[in-house]
């Protein structure tokens, strides 16, 4: 049985001066013995804090004593006791401790990057047998991770948008995971509040645009599904999910029930893992009719369009001057009589379009530049109509007359 006083890692933590003004140790003797012992040694640290202070009162403070923190990490063959420890430095046991928790913390705390409160001690000021201020910007990274992975788990971070880019290149595995593991537990908390709007209409009627203002106008992140058939594939937890010109095809009739559920989370199919949807606001953009949305599910003969129906508590159908809005009502069990808006949804953008439109040939010669001043003027005359004709001859251009031509013509 091992001696329970036996440590791997210790910390020696002494004041320069006793009360007396008495010299207790000295940076040349800890180094010294350090040196002795080298062998059982695998790393060590030393600092000085002369800067820490502790409080004296309501709003006074007053200077600690300068004191050395000095941290010693044994090979793993060569544990220590504390009484053969202390003797080392001719000190009580009392003066010692063991290095509870990760070393990497450990190493943090010796110069307070782990306690924003307490004075900053650049990592200048350590002095070791290792590259520390190497292995202190490892620690700070992990610290920072452990900090992500913690706020995505809680919902805080949403969105790998919200995270640095090193720190994701560097930790994409675990962050992945941490999302994975966000979704499980969203999963398991049935409870939800989600807004579901339907809009449809015919091409160019401006229901994309309608979506889009909708999430601009609540201020909240917006994801555009597209026509994959994994449609959830790129999701990062947005608060808006635009299932945007959606193909029935696309799922099957119940697992679209369960994405677009107002009140219960369901886990969905998704390509690397199953997603929940962690958001406030569902939108649905469809050049078909609700009716005919319903029919063109997969397996939607199983189900009544009531499921879908009382799930979509606003549906809105758009035509190019039209925004026809109806909401569903649950005791009736039917949307409610259509409330019609002038459809101004593309106006801002037409106008905006009219103002920025080119002229085909300044269009041209932005995407093909190499033309510019090369252009050959066109005339309805018959002379003009057949100058080519005199470049060729047998079928074949003639060069001479190409570069006459067109020396000519440009």
């Amino acid at each position: 049985m091992k001696n329970p006083t036996t440590v791997r890692r210790i910390e020696l933590v002494t004041r320069l001066f006793d009360n007396e003004g008495k010299e207790i140790i000295s940076l040349e003797k800890v180094k010294e013995i350090l040196e002795e012992h080298k062998k059982a040694i695998k790393f060590y640290t030393i600092i000085l804090h002369d800067k820490d202070v502790k409080s004296t009162g309501e709003n006074s403070e007053e200077l600690v004593a300068p004191h050395f923190h000095i941290g010693i990490k044994f090979n793993d063959n060569m544990p220590q006791r504390i009484e053969t420890i202390a003797n080392w430095f001719s000190l009580p046991k009392n003066y010692f401790e063991k290095i509870k928790g990760k070393w990497i913390n450990y190493l943090l705390y010796l110069i307070h990057a782990n306690a924003p409160n307490k004075y900053q001690y650049p990592p200048e000021n350590v002095i070791a047998n290792f590259d520390y201020k190497t292995e202190i910007v490892k620690a700070q990274q992990r610290v920072n991770i452990d900090n992500i992975l913690n706020s995505i788990i809680d919902g805080t971070i949403r969105n790998i948008t919200e995270i640095d880019g090193v720190l994701y290149v560097n930790y994409a595995n675990q962050i992945k995971e941490a999302f994975k593991y966000r979704n499980q537990l969203l999963a398991k908390t049935l409870d939800r509040d989600v807004e579901v709007i339907m809009i449809t209409g015919g091409s160019g009627t401006g229901k994309s645009t309608l979506a889009k203002k909708i999430a601009d106008e609540k201020g909240l992140d917006v994801y555009f599904s597209g026509g994959s058939k994994d449609p959830l594939q790129n999701y990062q937890n947005e608060q808006v999910v635009v299932f945007d010109d959606f193909r029935p095809s696309t799922m099957n009739f119940s697992d679209f029930l369960k994405a677009i559920d107002p009140y219960n989370n369901t886990s969905i199919n998704s390509r690397y893992y199953n997603k929940t949807l962690d958001c406030k606001l569902i939108i649905i953009t469809s050049i078909l009719p609700i009716e005919d949305f319903y029919h063109n599910l997969q397996e939607s003969y199983s189900e009544p369009i009531l499921q879908l129906k009382r799930r979509i508590k606003t549906y809105i159908q758009m035509t190019k001057t039209e925004i026809c809005i109806q909401r569903w009502n649950d005791i009736d069990m039917k949307y409610s009589k259509p409330v019609i808006y002038c459809n101004d949804t593309l106006v801002e953008f037409v106008a905006q379009k009219i103002v920025d439109e080119k002229a085909p040939k300044e269009e041209i010669e932005e995407l093909l530049p190499f033309l510019r001043g090369k252009e050959v003027k066109i005339c309805q005359t018959n002379s003009c109509k057949t100058k080519t004709d005199k470049i060729e001859v047998d079928g074949e251009i003639d060069v001479k007359k190409l570069l006459k031509w067109k020396i000519n013509y440009t």
